[in-house]
């Protein structure tokens, strides 16, 4: 195998986020890298091409021969080590030239593409589970609505015993439970528009409402992991065009990569700037991972170093002919600095 090829392999192992190996014409092992040795139980390299005739076998190299152009073999393997048995997932793919690329992962262990195709498949299926969950509640919301009202007729038809402090104290009751039941019907509504999103419509929008709404939908999550939130909006209009629906979802996921690296008892901060060419959202978290990683979450190619919210949160932003940045406030504090071009209409209109 040319020492070109050989150059390529640390490359695949990190856009690819798996083991690899790759194999010659002569079904010889040319390189792998650290974890497909750890998961082959070669402790490096040539440790590897000493058991590699008797591993080939295993990963059904042999098999190369009888495949067509652009078909892959495909196998799940239990590969006894030093450290025990491990069950892997082996895909053999062909090359040109001749030999293959060897992609294995452990079947027990999620890595960041597998939690990415995860998180893709989650995201399809919440549509319809949601809207189960919201046709389910209607339900009972209705008898709830429908008792309230013989509950409100029989107090006024009581109306004789106004004076009576048991009726008032009925009433202060029927009164909660009102405002209850609007709250929840909001909800339910709000839980029915996201399971059922419009089609994507660009329209005038203040980012000051979108950040403070991101606030409020995520602060029961932050509260549930120790931490706070906190959002810094502007005293004036922040105006820009686009989908409010996708820029929420931008936020909402930049938002949750800082919190994932966001210390016990920290705080995640969000402050709206803008001037008269753009619109600046800050999200920062306070104390925070070390500032190499910021960069890493968002630039990097390679699945298992990266942060699907924030690649998907960069992609919409850039979609509105914005840009992401990352940044680093003070020592212990980090994030992203979101820019997007001031809506020209809404801000004369304003």
């Amino acid at each position: 195998m040319s020492d070109e090829r050989l150059n390529v392999g640390p490359l695949l192992v990190r856009l690819l986020g798996r083991g690899v190996v790759l194999v010659d014409g002569a079904l010889a092992c040319s390189y792998a890298d650290e974890r497909a040795c750890e998961l082959l139980g070669a402790p490096h390299l040539q440790g590897l091409r000493t058991e590699w005739h008797r591993l080939r076998t295993l990963l059904h190299v042999h098999e190369l021969a009888d495949i067509r152009d652009e078909a892959s073999i495909q196998h799940r393997v239990d590969i006894v080590t030093a450290a025990g048995t491990r069950s892997l997932r082996i895909e053999l793919h062909p090359l040109p030239s001749g030999g293959c690329v060897v992609l294995i992962r452990d079947v027990h262990v999620l890595d960041a593409a597998d939690r990415l195709l995860l998180l893709a498949s989650e995201t399809c299926a919440s549509r319809p589970a949601l809207s189960g969950l919201v046709h389910q509640a209607k339900g009972p919301l209705n008898n709830f609505h429908l008792t309230l009202a013989l509950l409100a007729t029989s107090l006024a038809r009581s109306s004789g015993a106004a004076t009576d402090p048991a009726f008032a104290k009925w009433q202060r009751y029927l009164d909660v439970l009102q405002s209850e039941y609007q709250r929840l019907t909001e909800c339910i509504n709000e839980i029915g528009a996201q399971a059922h999103p419009s089609d994507p419509q660009r329209s005038d929008l203040d980012m000051n409402e979108i950040v403070s709404d991101v606030a409020r939908l995520l602060r029961h999550e932050v509260t549930l992991r120790d931490a706070a939130i906190e959002a810094e909006v502007s005293r004036t209009p922040s105006p820009v065009h686009g989908d409010a629906s996708a820029l929420r979802l931008a936020l909402i996921g930049f938002v949750l990569c800082v919190l994932d690296r966001t210390h016990e008892n920290g705080r995640v901060r969000m402050q709206v700037d803008c001037d008269d060419s753009r619109v600046r959202v800050r999200v920062t978290g306070v104390p925070a991972v070390p500032a190499e990683d910021v960069t890493r979450t968002l630039f990097e190619l390679s699945p298992a170093r990266r942060s699907p919210q924030a690649v998907a949160g960069r992609l919409i932003v850039e979609l509105h002919n914005g840009q992401v940045s990352t940044t680093t406030i003070v020592p212990d504090a980090w994030g992203f600095v979101i820019c997007i071009p001031v809506a020209t209409r809404a801000h004369s209109a304003h």
